[in-house]
């Protein structure tokens, strides 16, 4: 029912803004009433009871943010309420009392109706808003719109056209103008999109959906800035040109994908597993304990060689790792990790190798 942003942390932080200033306006409409020398009994009750009402809602938007959408749902249905009966009641009272003028008793609330629409229109997608808010106009402006065209001298009064002008003109001119704000926020939240889109397909590895080189060196230079304890793997297939050579390299493709697949698969979600090159591989990692350097170099090559690739049979890897230093810079690091995974190979591959 409601854009994607409303639940991000800038509208949250935003929402609970909006109810503390809707709060404060109903606590200072409930101290203008007390002072007034006669004031009506529905002003000395709806403003405290909204100004308590949205105090919660402030309250409840600070302790539970997974809240917010149903908070907003409130924050407009109150608003509502909150038009609805003051319209309706003071619309009965004129009729009823010929000496008593609508024009006199209608509160200054005006503005909020507009301010109602606003936060309707961007807060809700375009079908929805378009719904709300005719039906929020309807229950509110037409009683009084009726009032005043059935009381023209109350209608030319100064206090009478600024309400008609309200409660008609300047709505339908937030109904024409609503559908080009709509359009315009759908546009920014397709570019948004198409950001995030191009940003993944700038970082990933068509083939394997891994991150590639380029935003490994990113990815590497931001573990290194972190300065905690951490490791690097770097991993290679054993003879994959033999592969590409005896099967295609649609097949080796394939091999690489699912080889990809199975080191994702076995490894934490807050690891980086990057394709480093070729049939080269990158993974970086923070420390997972003592024996985490000897763990999980042979976890990625176990689970590589546990089953058979298809058109392929068995696969290898041979893998280097070694320990993030404190004096660590990223030619040292990949020079140490690079010198691991040589001696991997030199001990005949298919095994794991430390460089401390």
């Amino acid at each position: 029912m409601f854009y994607s942003h409303n639940s991000e942390p800038g509208f949250r932080q935003a929402l609970v803004w909006l109810l503390a200033a809707v709060t404060l306006l109903a606590s200072l409409a409930t101290i203008l009433h007390r002072l007034e020398p006669q004031p009506q009994w529905l002003d000395l009750i709806l403003p405290p009871a909204m100004a308590c009402a949205f105090a919660g809602l402030t309250l409840a938007a600070l302790l539970r943010p997974n809240w917010s959408l149903s908070i907003v749902r409130l924050v407009v249905a109150l608003g509502v309420l909150a038009l609805v009966i003051p319209a309706w009641h003071y619309t009965i009272v004129s009729y009823r009392d010929p000496a008593i003028t609508l024009v006199t008793i209608f509160p200054p609330i005006t503005s909020l109706l507009l301010l109602l629409i606003m936060l309707v229109i961007v807060l809700f997608p375009p079908r929805s808003a378009f719904a709300v808010v005719l039906l929020a106009w309807g229950l509110i402006s037409l009683p009084i719109l009726a009032y005043l065209w059935l009381h023209p001298e109350e209608l030319w009064s100064p206090r009478g056209k600024e309400m008609l002008l309200t409660f008609g003109p300047a709505l339908l001119l937030l109904l024409v103008i609503a559908p080009f704000y709509q359009r315009a926020n759908q546009q920014l939240e397709r570019l948004k999109y198409d950001h995030v889109k191009m940003q993944r397909l700038a970082e990933h590895d068509a083939l394997t959906e891994l991150y590639n080189r380029h935003a490994g060196m990113r990815l590497l230079k931001q573990f290194l800035s972190r300065l905690e304890a951490g490791m690097v793997v770097l991993f290679d297939i054993d003879h994959f040109k033999d592969i590409n050579d005896r099967h295609g390299h649609p097949v080796g493709d394939r091999v690489l994908q699912e080889l990809a697949r199975r080191v994702r698969k076995t490894l934490r979600d807050d690891s980086a597993v990057i394709r480093w090159g070729g049939e080269e591989f990158l993974v970086l990692l923070d420390d997972a304990g003592g024996q985490a350097l000897q763990t999980i170099p042979e976890r990625i090559r176990a689970v590589v060689k546990a089953q058979d690739f298809a058109e392929v049979g068995p696969v290898t890897i041979s893998v280097g790792v070694t320990r993030v230093r404190a004096d660590d810079t990223m030619d040292t690091l990949l020079e140490r990790v690079d010198r691991a995974l040589y001696r991997a190979k030199q001990q005949g591959r298919n095994c794991a190798a430390v460089e401390p």
